[in-house]
């Protein structure tokens, strides 16, 4: 009689924290969603916390850190991300893609023309056919469409000697916010989206390309994205200099907020589809 009680309340417990953990983390993107720019040091990897408990990941960072990250923003019985999107072969951006195929459900991937010879590339490929993961290469003004409201807009996916100038730049737009993301783009695939309009590219919140490279922000880009927030996502002490001081002065004549993960860790925004807050930031 004492064993069965004791299985009794742990069942009564299981339920408890299975509730708390939906109540807590996920009640709060049924108003709205939240983008987290991970901190996973010197790379890219960007969480999309969506309404119903979907999730969006872009790149995955240089390592397993990943993992920690979503350990800590995910739900704590959610195994699936229904989203993967990859902007570019790159290591930095890559690998830890690899980690997340190896330990959770990934539902779509998309990603650019990009290619590599590298074991990382690889062993990516390899995981995406055992688990029969559908996966699509993407093309500029494709819609990849993410729930009600929610989806991403293609604006470059080319192909360049350049792996950074194969990046997938799109935008994610939630109702009537905007985050431009730009993977590792630089002056070769920016300059030519300065073409554009500038209601097709104004943003609350840029992805800043390439970590913050000299080559990796372009004047006329900037002015049209006019970001409330630009985020920097970047490692403590890297020895590329990331963000470099020229790329910092011309961002900062176009954006209100400069926010970087190697200062700030992890940097957080949340949009209710009509404004966006990022670190508790209004912008």
């Amino acid at each position: 009689m004492k064993r069965y009680r004791i299985y009794i309340i742990l069942f009564l417990l299981g339920i408890a924290l299975y509730t708390w953990s939906r109540v807590i983390v996920v009640a709060p993107e049924n108003s709205g969603i939240k983008v987290v720019f991970m901190d996973v040091g010197q790379g890219d990897a960007t969480l999309v916390l969506m309404p119903g408990g979907k999730q969006l990941l872009i790149d995955g960072g240089p390592d397993d850190s990943v993992l920690q990250n979503l350990g800590k923003y995910m739900p704590l019985f959610d195994n699936e991300i229904e989203t993967v999107i990859l902007t570019h072969p790159h290591a930095d951006h890559l690998t830890g893609l690899n980690k997340v195929l190896q330990k959770y459900k990934v539902g779509a991937v998309y990603e650019g023309k990009g290619v590599s010879t590298s074991a990382t590339f690889k062993r990516w490929k390899e995981e995406l056919k055992s688990k029969k993961i559908d996966d699509t290469v993407v093309s500029a003004d494709q819609e990849i469409k993410l729930g009600d409201s929610i989806n991403f807009s293609v604006l470059a996916a080319g192909i360049s000697e350049n792996q950074n100038n194969a990046s997938v730049v799109g935008k994610l737009k939630y109702n009537h916010t905007v985050f431009m993301m730009t993977g590792d783009a630089e002056v070769e695939e920016q300059t030519p989206l300065c073409a554009l309009s500038s209601d097709k590219l104004k943003s609350d919140v840029l992805k800043v390309a390439h970590h913050g490279s000299s080559n990796g922000s372009v004047k006329c880009f900037l002015e049209k994205v006019a970001p409330n927030y630009a985020v920097i996502s970047v490692g403590k002490g890297n020895t590329y200099g990331h963000p470099h001081a020229v790329a910092l002065k011309l961002i900062s004549q176009f954006s209100k907020y400069i926010l970087r993960t190697d200062q700030l860790g992890s940097v957080t925004c949340k949009s209710d589809g009509s404004k966006v807050e990022c670190n508790g930031v209004k912008g």
